[in-house]
């Protein structure tokens, strides 16, 4: 194989941190399909899926760092970067180190190399997800000052398990009333998590369908999904009409909108009025992340 198991010696002769400006996206894919070949939750990555995921979320390779290990792509941490007021906002879109480096503490000397590089760059605040049962990588985190925010949680449900919504209050609206005219803020039961903001949607916007629906001939709520891989981004209503009428029936018209047979909505903030709805309309709930943020 291309990654050869090292000693700690070796790691420290050979070793070095960069900017990953220089390298392609083949041989990030590369060093990411070992990385996460052993992961608790399945990453099935195909190459043009990883791009789409660095696009979407902001990818900024003059943030990022990789660990080399004689001139080899062994660890890595891609940032987003997105601009919020005058300042920076950054986001862990993925950190990963190939197997035959891991439990080395490559991990922690990526994210103080970031921390340290990111001081220089007036960002407010840097911000990543973590499975709740991953131990490991909450105390990595918490080693260098990232605290938690909030839970989220993680749903999906099959389209043959979509209970159908009739309706005399609501109706589909995506003739009628505009998308662009809405404010993310008002209509989200919550703040959404960075992957599931309206600028990843904007960054590749062809890629997915947007469904609204009207109340009284106002626009009442909406929804985001991908058209082929069922992954819902936002689903928002105005929020005195934030019910399960009103869910169930975006819902029905974002499976009607994508190949998929199954519809993901990931990162729902626990404990918010949407997790109840979810719920109540037979999604499952599959798993959680906390969301942890560090402040500079």
């Amino acid at each position: 194989g291309r990654y050869v198991k090292t000693t700690l010696t070796a790691l420290r002769d050979m070793d070095e941190i960069k900017k990953l400006t220089e390298t392609s996206l083949e041989d990030i894919h590369t060093a990411f399909e070992d990385a996460f070949s052993e992961y608790e939750v399945r990453m099935s990555m195909p190459k043009d899926d990883l791009a789409e995921m660095m696009a979407t979320r902001d990818y900024d390779h003059q943030l990022s760092l990789g660990f080399f290990a004689d001139n080899t792509l062994s660890g890595f941490l891609l940032v987003g970067s997105r601009m919020r007021s005058a300042r920076r906002v950054c986001y862990d879109i993925a950190t990963g180190v190939v197997q035959s480096f891991q439990k080395m503490g490559v991990g922690d000397r990526l994210v103080t190399a970031l921390i340290n590089s990111l001081r220089t760059e007036n960002v407010e605040k840097f911000v990543l997800e973590v499975l709740t049962n991953n131990i490991a990588a909450q105390k990595l985190y918490e080693r260098h000052g990232f605290v938690r925010t909030r839970k989220l949680c993680c749903f999906e449900i099959s389209k043959n398990l979509i209970k159908k919504v009739s309706s005399v209050e609501y109706h589909r609206a995506d003739a009628g009333l505009e998308f662009n005219t809405i404010t993310e803020k008002d209509f989200n039961a919550f703040s959404p998590s960075w992957q599931n903001q309206l600028k990843s949607y904007e960054n590749m916007a062809d890629l997915y369908s947007v469904r609204t629906i009207s109340h009284n001939g106002l626009l009442a709520g909406y929804g985001i999904v991908h058209k082929n891989s069922g992954k819902i981004l936002q689903i928002g209503t105005c929020p005195h009409l934030l019910n399960q009428t009103s869910v169930g029936l975006i819902l029905c018209l974002l499976a009607e909108s994508t190949r998929r047979e199954k519809l993901t909505f990931l990162n729902v903030e626990a404990g918010s009025k949407m997790e109840k709805i979810l719920l109540l309309l037979n999604c499952s709930h599959v798993v959680d992340q906390y969301e942890m943020e560090y402040h500079f």
